[in-house]
């Protein structure tokens, strides 16, 4: 028969356990904050797109005797070029950065995405503007990480200015409802 002294010690025992390995959040957006903290991203660079707004055309370029009838023999095709570059460079053009991020897990639960926090700085690294970029995760194997590419639309881009990107960890319970992985389903964790 156990003694009362080997009952207690086996009491405590089983209470330690169960304080050292406390299991899964029960709570939903729990266990995506959880899930998120196996996740990080990393900026390998970027590149600056310009794209001619929506809706607009570059205007006509007159070629022929109607262009310049002064013209000598010879400076047609100079004409055309300057007409040409003088009219794309009146073409309105918005600027996309198109981010490379390394994204890994390195924890056991998956997530089908994760939001990742983008800042934009100028070259004193002051901030100028930020945005949430969710990522597709779905296929994203635990591991060293994979490739992703993220559009940001008519960014305010100059030489000089720099890009981060991080996976926001803690994100306060206040906050979440800007990040996309706690509004969907929690299907993929776990």
């Amino acid at each position: 028969m156990a003694s009362s002294k080997s009952i207690l010690v086996l009491s405590a025992l089983g209470t330690l356990v169960l304080a050292a390995c406390p299991g899964e959040p029960e709570d939903p957006a729990e266990r995506i904050a959880e899930a998120r903290s196996g996740y990080s991203a990393e900026l390998n660079g970027y590149t600056v797109d310009q794209v001619p707004l929506a809706g607009t055309e570059p205007p006509a370029i007159e070629t022929g005797a109607d262009a310049d009838s002064e013209a000598v023999v010879g400076e047609g095709d100079e004409l055309a070029e300057a007409a040409e570059t003088e009219s794309l460079a009146e073409v309105p053009l918005r600027q996309d950065v198109i981010l490379d991020i390394l994204v890994s897990r390195r924890g056991h639960d998956a997530l089908p995405g994760i939001t990742v926090d983008v800042s934009q700085v100028d070259a004193q690294e002051v901030e100028k503007a930020s945005w949430k970029a969710y990522i597709d995760t779905s296929d994203l194997p635990r591991g060293p990480g994979a490739q992703m590419v993220h559009r940001l639309e008519d960014v305010d881009y100059v030489e000089g200015d720099g890009f981060f990107v991080e996976v926001r960890h803690p994100v306060p319970a206040a906050e979440r409802g800007e990040y996309r992985e706690f509004q969907e389903p929690t299907e993929g964790a776990g």
